[in-house]
């Protein structure tokens, strides 16, 4: 699983000790603006479909698990952004803790030695 960084750094989706998903955050897309997607994705489920949290919180389940299945080959980058939000979302929903099963890493970059 290759692990894509940006110039603010990465954020990574573990499910059952496993990586599935990579995003980079950069300036245009930093965490606080994958929040925001994920909470709007919920509202969106809410008003326009008329979903329960509960539908939603098992679809979204639906989704992170068929794509566990799929950690041998090569996952597009589009399809691992979307697994972020939707890893995102159902922290939102208190579904998992965020402490399990995301990791944002800062980028740290090197000093100018003198």
């Amino acid at each position: 699983m290759t692990i894509f960084e940006g110039s603010q750094g990465s954020i990574c989706v573990f499910f059952e000790d496993k990586l599935i998903a990579s995003a980079p955050l950069t300036k245009t897309r930093p965490y606080e603006g994958l929040v925001a997607e994920a909470y709007e994705l919920v509202e969106d489920a809410v008003r326009s479909k008329g979903l329960s949290l509960r539908e939603i919180s098992r679809m979204m389940m639906k989704a992170i698990l068929s794509q566990r299945r799929y950690n041998r080959r090569f996952i597009k980058k589009e399809d691992q952004l979307l697994i972020v939000i939707t890893m995102l979302a159902l922290v939102r929903l208190k579904i998992y803790e965020a402490e399990d099963v995301l990791l944002v890493m800062g980028r740290k970059k090197a000093r100018k030695v003198p």
